[in-house]
């Protein structure tokens, strides 16, 4: 028997109260070339794992859209190269979902085989990988190597019925416009196409999000509005059957007149929520939230956000909401000098009436990347996830932690009072010389849902750097895979099992020493016991362990309720709860 003394050590790092998530695995994929970049993930039922994005073959110009599946395990299922007619730099998937029969769906864009690119839906079998239809929208022109601008898919919305819908920006040989198509299952072409008019032949105007609300799909976007060469917001409605408006789509200038810029949208089904940012007459850019009713007319309200620090810029990424308790969330980043340097934030406001949600003490709340000043480097939140069952809300992005550089940093929040819970940096390759990052790009980057022993599983796809390997699509689990947990415990040993479990924590409550018993078919490697107190602060983490037999000394824990996860290279093992009772 191994004996394990947990002291009352106080170390940095935040718990997860009844939630423990680490790192279940992380997966790079490289396509042997040049930079290769995951831009979106998606899951389905059954805890598959899906990413998409660009791939860099060869080293030059010349790029795919790559789509790659794992298992719930982190096991590559498939990887499926997808390019147009011919080569390009700008073919690249950038949103992906998987509807309810399984099929799995990524918007992007390909070459037309002329080194033109066009908006592209592709349709992929879950199972194999195999591209069953890829489809284009045929308008296409001035779109030259070296430039931004191109025609492309840049969201997609799946609806419960099967029906898919894709947004984007498309150019008809004097304007850019917006786009939306949906998807026809019966031939190769669209159902229908809806366009609303830009005026700049020079800088794209694009749809930026897509939501279905019962029969209407709901879309966000920005287009110029004329010869004044600032960017406006629109939101519209359309009709699912027809593609017709259903109402006049509703436009944002600020008063300032300079450009304003939709990032991502949701909605409740009575109104409809837009986070971007809004430049003021100083063109500073502010953190923007709109709410519009979702049978049209005039906002409701718009709230700003404006950088605390001297009026540098703020901007709002990804916004989520809380249906049942009238809350909507938006992350994004602050500019905090003139390095430039930002934080990542994170703003609660109440969705009916656009005011910061008062039960958090600090709100928007700032992070720096762990530093005791102000940063010197990047930290900017991109992606936003409330997960309702345990109440947390999640915000992910690159974080400049110094000194090692700019990595993967996730974070969550309790939404009841805006405490930090949970965080989890993660660096491939750390080395202080390169200082490479590592990094996500946009608002599809991260997921969470609830898994299992009141833990999400989030999941997010970035870029990372891999020694002498150029970057790498890096894909993240955090969460809980393995075969059960709460162990109650009780007074008695339990009875032996046959499968991989552990066989009790006995006698729980306990007064000096507790037992962790697993079943001797159990693998230990080099186990580490964390435990955790009631407020989710770590208190002792107890490190290789190779004993299925574990003996705990309270030690100088206090009497109470604490938790433990057991875990094994990364993987955990069980875990549960304890109570020490007075002696």
């Amino acid at each position: 028997m191994k004996n394990l003394f947990i002291t009352s050590v106080m170390l940095a790092i935040f718990g997860l109260s009844a939630n423990a998530q680490t790192l279940s695995w992380h997966k790079n994929w490289n396509s042997n070339g040049g930079a290769d970049k995951a831009y979106a993930v998606a899951y389905d039922a059954a805890g598959n794992v899906y990413v998409t994005g660009q791939a860099n073959f060869g080293g030059s110009s010349t790029t795919y859209i790559e789509t790659i599946k794992y298992s719930k395990a982190g096991v590559q299922q498939w990887a499926t190269s997808c390019s147009g007619a011919g080569n390009t730099q700008y073919q690249i998937g950038v949103d992906i979902a998987v509807d309810a029969t399984g099929y799995v769906w990524v918007a992007g864009s390909t070459s037309d085989g002329s080194g033109k690119t066009h908006l592209a839906l592709i349709k992929y079998s879950a199972s194999t990988g195999a591209v069953l239809t890829s489809q284009g929208f045929p308008k296409i022109d001035n779109c030259t190597s070296g430039t931004a601008v191109w025609p492309r898919g840049t969201c997609l919305a799946v609806a419960d019925s099967g029906d898919v819908y894709i947004g984007g920006s498309t150019f008809d040989g004097t304007n850019w416009n917006i786009i939306v198509l949906k998807n026809d299952p019966n031939s190769t072409g669209w159902k229908w196409s809806y366009t609303y008019p830009s005026f700049a032949n020079t800088t794209q105007a694009e749809a930026t999000d897509l939501k279905v609300s019962g029969s209407a799909l709901l879309v966000a976007g920005n287009y110029f509005a004329g010869s004044t060469n600032h960017e406006d917001i629109v939101v519209a409605s359309l009709n699912t059957t027809t593609g017709l408006a259903n109402w006049t789509p509703v436009t944002w200038n600020s008063s300032a007149n300079k450009d304003d810029f939709a990032r991502a949208m949701t909605t409740d089904g009575k109104n409809i929520y837009v986070c971007g940012y809004t430049t003021n007459s100083s063109s500073v850019e502010e953190g923007l939230l709109l709410s519009l009713p979702i049978t049209g007319g005039a906002f409701n309200y718009a709230s700003t956000y404006t950088d605390p620090y001297s009026g540098y810029k703020a901007n709002w990424n990804a916004i989520d909401i809380k249906l049942s308790s009238d809350i909507i969330f938006v992350g994004g980043f602050e500019q905090v000098n003139s390095n430039p340097a930002e934080n990542y934030i994170l703003g609660a406001y109440v969705a009916s009436t656009g005011a910061l949600y008062s039960s958090w003490g600090t709100n928007p709340i700032p992070y720096n990347g762990g530093q005791s000043t102000d940063p010197a480097g990047t930290n900017e939140g991109w992606a936003v996830s409330y997960e309702p069952t345990t109440d947390w809300v999640y915000i992910c992005g690159r974080s400049d932690t110094m000194p090692g550089g700019i990595n993967i940093t996730t974070i969550g929040y309790s939404v009841s009072n805006g405490h930090h819970v949970w965080e989890a940096n993660f660096d491939y390759n750390y080395d202080v010389q390169a200082n490479m990052p590592d990094r996500i790009f946009c608002k599809y980057s991260m997921k969470s849902v609830y898994a299992t022993c009141s833990v999400d599983n989030i999941y997010v796809t970035g870029e990372s750097w891999v020694t002498n390997d150029s970057y790498d699509y890096i894909t993240l689990q955090y969460g809980y895979n393995g075969p059960g947990c709460d162990i109650e415990g009780s007074s008695e040993r339990h009875a032996s099992t046959s499968d991989n479990m552990p066989t009790g924590f006995y006698p729980n409550p306990f007064t000096t020493t507790a037992t962790l018993e697993l079943s001797p078919e159990t693998t230990i490697n080099n186990a580490v016991l964390s435990v955790y107190d009631i407020s989710g602060r770590l208190v002792s983490n107890v490190k290789n362990i190779t004993s299925t037999d574990i003996s705990i000394n309270r030690g100088n824990l206090k009497n109470g309720l604490y938790y433990y996860t057991l875990s094994d290279n990364g993987t955990i093992i069980t875990r549960g709860k304890f109570i020490i009772a007075e002696e």
